[in-house]
């Protein structure tokens, strides 16, 4: 989030951006966001805490794969396998399904990096994952 207070204002979509923390940040420096879900669920959580706080972003429920449109930052912080919560929520390590999940992973990040603006756009991609696959293999 603190590098797009190099950028004033900037047009920002927040991908997978449930609950929220990125997007209210970024609308308090200022900035035009775009916050996508796909969960109804948690992006009404996010305009609750958004109208509470004062702030404004453009909530749109869909997959970020849907989208269209060009953006000077596209954050995307990918669904994972979530290693790196691991010490507090152990059983993330019984986990199933790596490989669908590294698929979503791709797919993901393939559709945001065509959102990302050609000429000085960034793509911010993460997980809070630990495992290599997931990072540093895929990007």
């Amino acid at each position: 989030v603190a590098c797009a207070s190099t950028r004033r204002p900037a047009r920002i979509l927040d991908a997978c951006a449930a609950p929220g923390g990125k997007t209210m940040q970024l609308a308090a420096a200022g900035h035009d966001v775009v916050a996508v879900d796909s969960s109804a669920a948690r992006l009404s959580r996010l305009s609750r805490n958004l109208e509470r706080l004062g702030l404004t972003a453009q909530l749109v429920e869909a997959d970020v794969r849907d989208i269209s449109g060009t953006f000077d930052l596209v954050l995307l912080d990918a669904p994972c396998t979530c290693t790196g919560t691991a010490r507090r929520h152990p059983e993330v390590l019984r986990k199933r399904g790596f490989g669908r999940l590294l698929a979503t992973q791709r797919s993901l990040l393939d559709a945001c990096w065509g959102l990302t603006d050609p000429s000085h756009g960034v793509l911010l991609y993460s997980t809070c994952s630990l495992l290599k696959d997931e990072i540093e293999h895929l990007v």
